[in-house]
């Protein structure tokens, strides 16, 4: 590993500037190359049918904000997180308020490109030039990452700032200037508005201080990340909301869902979930590798703060070991050390090959690595979230389960967009007017998967409070239409299409022919 002192580990130094512009186009495909596939996702329909209630969730919060302004820090949302001030949610205001309402996929996917260039930074730091290519691939290869990278979720921003805060902190380490501490702090304290379990990047963060004798900064981001936590909590304090997951998903309340064989291997066929597997049990062994490197080489830097962020990625699967059973998403932390760990041993590799190879021979062997990498990133998201092998019967491909199968099975897609369009010309405002009729979830309680939600998304109807699991204020839920409660519109599948009407059993438009 490089030292941060050597300019071998910044490209950007005048002395390392000789080789770099020469594969700077490389590395810069490696960042942005994968991403252009993303472009058809990014007006996919609200929900798509992977943790739908979160995506329902990220888009409400977005229009309470725009609705409501500060007051929305008061009243719950659908399905909202009671332990994040949504970050991610905010930033997708401007595009929700020109009507790009899927423009939360849009945040994703910025982050997701923010990510990849800031961990390709960090590896030209620790490592060299060449891991500076690896890294991002490693990460868009990843089928974890590849999948958020489009939804209205906030994982990429969590992974976009954590990897942003480590890489300031580098910058202050090599050069002393207190604006990259003072940006540190910032994307710490800000990471952490979007989620509380953003404030773990504080472990590597304060460790890279710690190691290179920076007192100061270490101790300031020791009270920065409690002290954002607890604004955070304060703040969303002020809801009405509802048990923590520290008691509900906590390791400490439930112990044995660390002996539970889906908490380790939830799926070995599939690569999205065989890719759990993997971050998770490869997160383990990069820490103990790292931990041992850091213990045995002569300079412990660069190991000891690549251990100590993947044991800060560590920590919340670990910590809430039920809770990653049903929600995958908690190993976000890893995703960018482990990437960075996959970059070191490519680096080692090809260290070793040098010894016995021409280097044109390496650098050709260098070459088809990364365009292998950049054609297997690519196929992961086109086969498995473009979904442009859905229906071929073939095995491995017949769970896809990404944007593909977004629309609910027995509905056409755009169904739900024209419904929630009809409600909006209908001039409805009130979503406790609303009634679906017939069996629409299928999960009931919540009502928030699928058909419904998508519907509500689009009806521009604002909803607020626990009551979208079924009571007032939100939408009403019957088996028959001569059960109808006083409301304004109700709405009932006809066919693959939905048919919004007055309660007067006047039609208001029968959406999706």
């Amino acid at each position: 590993m490089a030292s941060l002192d050597s300019p071998d580990s910044n490209p950007l130094h005048p002395d390392a500037m000789g080789s770099v512009p020469k594969a700077a186009w490389i590395r810069m495909f490696a960042i942005l190359g994968p991403s252009l596939v993303y472009l058809p996702l990014l007006t996919t329909r609200i929900p798509v049918d992977y943790h739908s209630p979160r995506e329902v969730a990220g888009y409400f919060q977005a229009f309470g904000m725009i609705r409501l302004g500060v007051e929305s820090l008061t009243v719950l949302t659908p399905q909202e997180s009671y332990s994040a001030l949504h970050l991610h949610s905010f930033l997708s205001t401007p595009f929700v308020t020109i009507g790009y309402v899927e423009g939360g996929r849009l945040v994703s996917l910025a982050a997701a490109i923010a990510a990849a260039a800031a961990i390709s930074a960090i590896a030209s730091h620790l490592l060299d030039h060449r891991a500076a290519v690896i890294a991002p691939l490693a990460m868009w290869l990843n089928p974890m990452f590849a999948r958020h990278a489009y939804l209205y979720m906030p994982e990429t921003l969590s992974v976009a700032v954590t990897c942003g805060a480590i890489l300031a902190g580098i910058y202050y380490v090599r050069t002393d200037y207190r604006v990259w501490l003072s940006a540190a702090l910032f994307l710490l304290a800000i990471g952490v508005t979007n989620h509380m379990w953003e404030a773990t990047i504080a472990l590597p963060l304060a460790v890279l201080f710690l190691v290179h004798r920076k007192f100061r900064a270490t101790a300031l981001v020791c009270l920065t990340a409690p002290i954002a936590a607890l604004i955070v909590y304060l703040v969303a304090d002020l809801q009405p909301n509802g048990p923590s997951a520290l008691t509900g998903y906590s390791t400490f309340a439930n112990p044995g869902a660390l002996l539970q064989s889906n908490f380790w291997f939830p799926g070995l066929v599939h690569p999205f979930s065989l890719s759990q597997s993997l971050v998770l049990v490869g997160g383990i062994v990069c820490f103990l590798s790292f931990g041992y490197v850091a213990v045995s080489a002569p300079d412990r830097r660069v190991p000891t703060v690549t251990a100590a962020w993947l044991l800060s990625g560590l920590c919340i699967p670990f910590l809430l070991a039920k809770g990653l059973i049903a929600h995958e998403y908690y190993l976000w932390g890893l995703w960018a050390p482990i990437a960075l760990s996959v970059a070191y041993l490519f680096t080692q590799l090809l260290s070793a090959l040098e010894i016995r190879m021409p280097d044109r021979r390496t650098r050709a062997a260098v070459n088809a690595v990364v365009v292998l990498l950049v054609v297997l990133a690519i196929l992961n998201v086109a086969v498995f979230e473009l979904g442009i092998a859905a229906g071929t019967g073939i095995p491995v491909l017949t769970g896809v389960d990404g944007a593909a199968n977004g629309t609910p099975a027995d509905l056409e897609p755009g169904a739900t967009v024209e419904a929630g369009n009809a409600i909006r010309e209908a001039g409805v405002t009130d979503a406790s007017r609303i009634v679906f009729v017939g069996n629409w979830s299928r999960q009931s309680p919540p009502p928030y998967f699928g058909a419904p939600g998508s519907v509500l998304v689009y009806s521009g109807v604002f909803i607020s409070g626990e009551a979208f699991a079924g009571g007032d204020p939100g939408p009403k839920f019957v088996q028959r239409s001569d059960q109808l409660p006083p409301c304004d519109v109700f709405l009932e599948k006809t066919g693959g299409s939905i048919r919004v009407s007055h309660c007067a059993n006047t039609e208001v438009n029968a959406t999706s022919s």
